[in-house]
């Protein structure tokens, strides 16, 4: 996997050929298997490929990739998911179908990057999973929605206007609700 990777991966016609010999899909069951260092190898590649051809993007795409990486993520965390975090970011970046079917609530992935964020964001040596999951849940939910309630903003979202907004100074938290209108 590493020499096809190093060969190909910058290479789009290599890439095409490498799609038409079904290596995605050697490569999609190599990412499932239960070996970190596979993953991590074949994650890489995926992430690299993608960001050379937008053919190979689909493909991942089609062959429900996001839903594939999606489930790993809810798996126990382990140095592997920095680069599962990677590939689906290349992916939800350079796919509007892949942002649709991640922001599927049946996958739960918001809920899941939101927690690794609050598990992971203190400790310097999981940066990148942090601002990798920081940047999917940008492109999946971008705005803050409001309600007639204090809600936590999360530190991805924008706060639309007409919103009253306070700083929790216990907690650092930033809170809004819709604003209050007055009885005419």
């Amino acid at each position: 996997l590493y020499a096809i990777s190093c060969i190909s991966r910058d290479e789009p016609v290599a890439l095409a050929k490498f799609g038409q010999l079904d290596g995605w899909g050697v490569l999609v069951r190599a990412v499932q298997r239960d070996s970190p260092k596979l993953r991590t190898k074949g994650c890489f590649m995926i992430s690299s490929a993608s960001q050379v051809s937008g053919q190979v993007v689909k493909e991942m795409v089609d062959m429900g990739l996001v839903m594939q990486l999606a489930h790993i993520l809810h798996l126990p965390f382990d140095n592997s998911h920095e680069h599962i975090l990677s590939a689906l970011l290349t992916l939800v970046k350079n796919s509007s179908q892949a942002r649709e079917e991640a922001r599927a609530e049946n996958l739960g992935l918001v809920e899941v990057l939101g927690n690794r964020v609050k598990v992971l964001e203190d400790k310097e040596e999981f940066s990148e999973c942090v601002e990798h999951s920081k940047s999917i849940l940008q492109l999946l939910e971008p705005d803050f929605v409001a309600t007639e309630d204090w809600q936590e903003v999360a530190d991805w979202q924008s706060v639309p206007g007409g919103c009253h907004v306070k700083m929790d100074m216990e907690t650092g938290k930033k809170m809004a609700r819709k604003e209050e209108t007055a009885d005419r």
